[in-house]
């Protein structure tokens, strides 16, 4: 067996070590997922990737040299000096979430990996930071969604399962049992109306949306519509303003009651007793303009932005009128499934009107 002359083998183990440190550098800085380098016990950058420039908002110059207390990134500054301390004492660091801040001061909410090396005889720590903002987003939206879900549903069926208990009492009036029945009734509509909207959006959601389309005339939908729910529209002023000769839409007419039943309860939720709820239609070049208006406040531009955000409601109405904020957005979902857009008009102290297009037959 030959052996190879002791230099071959340093330069063949030289060797050896420059390509792995080539092959760890090149995956370091082309990795999407951000990562440094930093000397201890400082914690000073000597090394680091694009990704945490990005993540971070810094040029590669701006870090490298510095720490992250010299750049005030931690938020809670002694998470920082616990995870050194980690690293010292125990060689590395798993960090639970925390929350650190960017250049332009954006707050972040990250999970990191770090662990201590030695190069020459001195102490490093290699960390992997995991940006995990959106995914804490999505978990506080569904918190709050389940629990509007749960609040939402509960008061309409506390009212059903009150009303028919009290029904079904032993001596009570028949003319009052009928009252009561009513009661159940209302909020069992309520429930109904909650769960379609709630199981519109997890069809959209799930892409499972399909349209079911026919030809029909806009005019007997939108009476059909105010017929259904004028009961609770009776302490407001309804206007219907449809011509007659309407040409044809082209459309799922479940869904096109839907969303003006939604825009109707809107509506009547949001302005007061006595006023007028007005239902327009008008012929534009391909498509029908449906309107609904009311006497409301009024939405100041700013919160017309968010409108038709995911369960967004304006503060002045979040507390004070019950709701989950889903109807606009199941709206907004259903028109844009026809190829339509939906929009707002309004004006603080002069009311809102909320208007969407479908599609001519021949559109």
């Amino acid at each position: 067996m030959t052996r190879l002359p002791r230099a071959a083998l340093f330069e063949a183990t030289k060797s050896g070590r420059l390509k792995a440190r080539e092959r760890f550098f090149k995956a370091f800085y082309s990795s999407p997922v951000a990562m440094t380098i930093a000397r201890l016990p400082e914690g000073r950058w000597t090394e680091v990737n694009d990704s945490f420039c990005r993540l971070m908002e810094y040029s590669r110059e701006e870090l490298l040299g510095h720490t992250s207390a010299e750049l005030n990134m931690f938020v809670k500054p002694e998470e920082r000096a616990q995870s050194t301390r980690s690293l010292l004492e125990q060689g590395k660091d798993q960090t639970p979430e925390r929350t650190v801040r960017t250049k332009t001061g954006r707050l972040v909410t990250v999970i990191s990996s770090n662990e201590r090396i030695t190069i020459g005889g001195r102490d490093y720590a290699v960390s992997i930071t995991f940006d995990i903002t959106e995914r804490k987003k999505t978990e506080r939206m569904k918190d709050e969604f389940i629990g509007m879900v749960s609040h939402e549903i509960r008061t309409p069926l506390t009212v059903l399962m009150g009303a028919l208990g009290t029904a079904m009492t032993e001596g009570v009036p028949p003319e009052d049992a009928r009252s009561l029945l009513h009661d159940a009734m209302d909020g069992a509509e309520s429930l109904n109306h909650i769960v379609g909207n709630l199981l519109e959006l997890s069809r959209y959601q799930s892409d499972r949306l399909s349209l079911q389309k026919g030809t029909f005339e806009m005019a007997a939908i939108v009476r059909g519509v105010v017929e259904k729910e004028s009961s609770h529209l009776s302490s407001h002023r309804l206007n219907l303003d449809i011509p007659h000769d309407l040409p044809p839409v082209s459309a799922d007419r479940v869904r096109v009651e839907l969303i003006l039943n939604n825009l109707l309860i809107n509506a009547g939720k949001y302005s007061d007793a006595g006023t007028e709820v007005r239902i327009s239609a008008r012929k534009g070049s391909d498509h029908l303009v449906i309107s609904v208006s009311d006497q409301g406040k009024g939405i100041s531009p700013d919160d017309q932005a968010r409108l038709f955000q995911s369960f967004e409601r304006l503060a002045e109405t979040s507390t004070t009128r019950p709701g989950l904020g889903l109807g606009l957005l199941v709206c907004k979902r259903l028109v844009e499934a026809h190829g339509g857009k939906i929009w707002v008009e309004s004006e603080p102290g002069k009311g809102s009107t909320f208007s969407f297009t479908l599609p001519l037959q021949n559109g």
